[in-house]
């Protein structure tokens, strides 16, 4: 049991604080939606950092599961900020697996992984939904494992191997899935209150375009005019 609550907050503490930093940081100035440089350097630093923070509080292995959060972050910053973000984020990810003497084939995972993430998602017009965020998460998990094995020299077709990849490629597929929902839905909050902004703003303007002078004698002129001649219209128009 304690295991257990330890894997849940280690694993879901990255995540947590994906969250926090897109909903104080990321989402002023509406930096999540946007591409420009400021936008791309705020998202790299957010996401690369947070993925640093996870290679540290690396979340214990209970019965086969584990969480790779230095992993799933560069993956869901390949997914929302595309290439430039994604390679970021990867390089940040990967210095940090380094700096804690994490083998050399990790690191690359890592900064491969971002490059990926961002190269699907300048494919497509928006960040993937949460099932193709498991997908792309799951995938590269596979891709870390199998690449890992490798490197030790075994089968990526062992039953043993098979037995530990399957179980790390779902829960990397479900965090990524799990972060794409909620930034996603960060994105949609930002857009409604950006329509409702502009319906706003188009409200004011057609109350200012009703009241300008030039209009309200127009206006009377019509009526004055019209009042001399036809006493039906001119109640009408009043």
């Amino acid at each position: 049991m304690a295991e257990t609550f330890a894997f849940l907050l280690m694993g879901g503490a990255p995540l947590l604080l994906a969250v926090l930093a897109s909903h104080f940081v990321l989402r002023r100035g509406n930096l999540i939606e946007r591409s420009d440089r400021r936008a791309v350097v705020a998202q790299v630093l957010v996401f690369g950092l947070i993925s640093a923070i996870g290679m540290i509080i690396r979340s214990p292995r209970v019965k086969d599961l584990y969480v790779d959060a230095a992993l799933f972050v560069v993956v869901v910053a390949g997914l929302q900020g595309g290439l430039r973000v994604g390679v970021g984020a990867g390089f940040i990810g990967a210095f940090a697996r380094l700096l804690t003497r994490a083998s050399a084939p990790f690191a690359f995972i890592t900064l491969a992984a971002g490059i990926l993430a961002g190269a699907l998602r300048s494919r497509w017009p928006q960040p993937p939904n949460p099932g193709k965020g498991f997908l792309v998460g799951a995938s590269l998990g596979v891709l870390q494992v199998v690449l890992t094995v490798l490197t030790l020299g075994a089968s990526p077709l062992d039953k043993n191997v098979i037995a530990a990849y399957v179980p790390f490629m779902i829960m990397t597929g479900a965090w990524v899935a799990v972060l794409q929902l909620i930034l996603n839905g960060l994105r949609g909050e930002i857009e409604r209150h950006r329509l409702e902004k502009l319906a706003a703003e188009a409200r004011l303007a057609l109350l200012q375009s009703q009241i300008r002078p030039h209009f309200l004698f127009n206006a009377l002129n019509t009526i004055s005019a019209v009042s001399r001649k036809d006493p039906e219209e001119t109640r009408r128009l009043i």
